[in-house]
């Protein structure tokens, strides 16, 4: 059925505010919605969900829109007053959409060519639509000019309709939830047996590679955008619904060099990421505990090393994971992983080891009490007196850091009370590297200010009185330092006043 029809002019009388083809380039449609109408080489550019005509005087044409049945058929008619050819009429199915029509006068080598892509003529299209074609030939006889759209104006809407024509077969966007599922799914397939098809695998690859790349920048942004957090949340919340995290770690070894540095750093991401107000990877991580062996033991694979002991760190970042670290078995090949010949690991290694001591500070404390004796031999042995220079740096600072914390006060007075960890400190204060001397400093000063020391701690300190006292006397920071001095006078202070006490 042939929809009514109205004319522009009659409507622009009426509503002269609303009918704008002159000055703005659009149209009212029939239900007084406006259309854009371009001028492009002495053509218009109408939006095919219209139901107007609109007519050009400069180019002396008629272009006339109008729906049967719609959304159907959409039929758009073109009146060349001058041209033999009285009807140009392009024919589309579907009532969304542009087109542009060329009023210049066609040769006709130009319309044979139209014919060929499909556009076909009046006489053919009228014997098509019949009596509703006869309808239109007749308004349009009848349609009065209306004012041509200036040059800016057709320039501006000639880019706005391009870019709403391209929007409008764009594919719907995936969601964060999407990419995830998507993710997992392919993840599944990467961990099952190699397929036949490599090509096929290939294929399948590179997308999990570019889904994981997606996913990294929804968490951290671009540099055209920041991070969204309600898309942030979707995505933790749809992660851990199930085991895509399990998923990504066990097939890590799977992915290039840098799927795996952008998984490492969506799980390091995940970690933080709170959805109402709760860390729901905490939740996750306690349930699967067991997923903390696997990146423990990705220390001794010299690939996955970094991957998984920068995904390890960002774990314990959760008490309950590292209690489970701590009271575990892989504690003790901590002592082993930092003195790796691959210094790259080695030094990942000592990170996570100190994260391990100093985070959560109930719970080293609590450790360390229950430990003390094999934790602090092994850490005597194997890092204090270790033959890298390195290690034993390292491994003096993480001591003074551990021994200063309040929360470890008990720990610290039972190793001040140890004859054989004074005996290793003061050792440390004769090194020749001067940042040893400095760390070692720090701990040395614990067991002289020591109110209680015992008697075999007394002893040794005054059998070295003089060597200690000529070695502070020169002992500089290579800074000024005001607490630093005043420490050294405080132990210098506390060493020259000692008297040798008889052992009971």
């Amino acid at each position: 059925m042939e929809l009514p029809l109205m004319d522009l002019k009659e409507r622009k009388r009426k509503e002269a505010c609303r009918s704008c083809v002159g000055c703005s380039g659009k149209a009212l449609n029939e239900w007084g919605m406006h259309v854009n109408v371009k001028v492009e080489r002495g053509g218009f550019l109408v939006g095919l969900d219209c139901n107007c005509k609109v007519e050009s005087t400069q180019s002396k044409c008629k272009v006339f829109c109008f729906l049967v049945d719609p959304p159907k058929v959409l039929y758009l008619r073109v009146h060349y007053p001058s041209s033999n050819k009285k009807w140009e009429i392009p024919k589309l199915s579907g009532a969304v959409g542009l087109i542009v029509i060329k009023t210049a006068e066609k040769s006709q080598t130009e319309l044979k060519e139209e014919k060929k892509e499909g556009i076909r003529t009046g006489s053919e299209t009228l014997r098509e639509s019949g009596a509703a074609s006869r309808a239109v030939a007749q308004r349009l006889s009848q349609a009065a000019a209306l004012p041509d759209t200036t040059a800016a104006t057709a320039n501006h809407l000639d880019k706005s309709s391009s870019t709403k024509m391209k929007g409008l077969f764009k594919s719907k966007p995936r969601t964060p939830v999407d990419i995830v599922r998507q993710t997992r799914d392919l993840l599944i397939y990467a961990g099952r047996s190699p397929d036949n098809r490599e090509s096929k695998r290939e294929e399948k690859m590179a997308e999990l590679c570019k889904n994981i790349r997606e996913l990294k920048s929804i968490l951290y942004g671009n540099s055209e955008s920041e991070p969204v957090s309600e898309a942030c949340a979707q995505l933790t919340q749809e992660f851990f619904r199930e085991n895509t995290l399990r998923l990504l770690i066990t097939c890590l070894p799977k992915l290039n060099l840098e799927a795996r540095k952008d998984a490492t750093q969506v799980v390091a991401n995940l970690q933080r990421q709170q959805v109402q107000s709760r860390l729901i990877a905490s939740d996750y991580l306690e349930a699967n505990i067991d997923l903390m062996d696997i990146l423990l033991a990705g220390y001794e694979n010299t690939d996955m090393a970094l991957h998984y002991g920068a995904m390890l760190r960002e774990c314990i970042r959760h008490q309950t994971v590292a209690r489970y670290v701590l009271e575990s078995q892989h504690m003790k090949k901590f002592f082993d992983y930092i003195q790796l010949p691959n210094f790259d690991i080695a030094a990942d290694a000592a990170a996570t080891f100190k994260e391990l001591l100093t985070r959560h500070k109930s719970t080293v404390a609590e450790f360390l009490s229950k430990n003390y004796e094999w934790f602090f031999a092994d850490y005597n042995s194997k890092l204090l007196e270790s033959s890298n220079y390195i290690t034993r740096r390292q491994a003096v600072k993480l001591l003074g850091d551990i021994l200063l914390d309040r929360s470890n006060s008990a720990v610290m007075t039972r190793y001040v009370s140890s004859r054989d960890n004074l005996r290793i400190l003061m050792n440390l204060l004769r090194e020749s590297s001067k940042s040893i001397q400095i760390e070692a400093f720090h701990v040395f000063k614990l067991f002289a200010a020591n109110q209680n020391k015992p008697p075999d701690i007394v002893s040794i300190l005054v059998a070295n009185k003089s060597k200690l006292l000529r070695l502070f006397a020169d002992f500089k920071t290579d800074k000024e330092d005001e607490q630093f001095e005043a420490d050294k006078a405080q132990v210098v202070k506390e060493i020259a006043a000692l008297e040798p006490k008889d052992r009971p």
